[in-house]
């Protein structure tokens, strides 16, 4: 069998610690609640929004690098500034 890759286990435990998370939460805690007061105002429902839905465009590959702030993050390990 092959080892799992580390993006594959990531994925695992990220998914894992959801599920548990709202498996376990305290009543009307759960992550989507938690949004639900700043989906109320204009600002930070557009901070909200443009959040998931630079995330969505990330996963599913459809933003230029240049412009991808998680590829970006990625980027700092290459940084000359970065000590080895």
């Amino acid at each position: 069998m092959e080892k799992p890759r580390p993006s594959t286990l990531a994925w695992g435990a990220l998914g894992a610690a959801v599920t548990a998370y709202e498996l376990l939460c305290p009543p009307g805690e759960t992550l989507s609640e938690r949004l639900d007061p700043l989906l109320e105002k204009p600002a930070s429902r557009a901070a909200v929004i443009g959040m998931v839905g630079v995330t969505a465009l990330h996963l599913c590959n459809c933003l230029p690098k240049g412009v991808d702030p998680y590829y970006q993050l990625t980027r700092l390990k290459e940084s000359p500034l970065r000590p080895s």
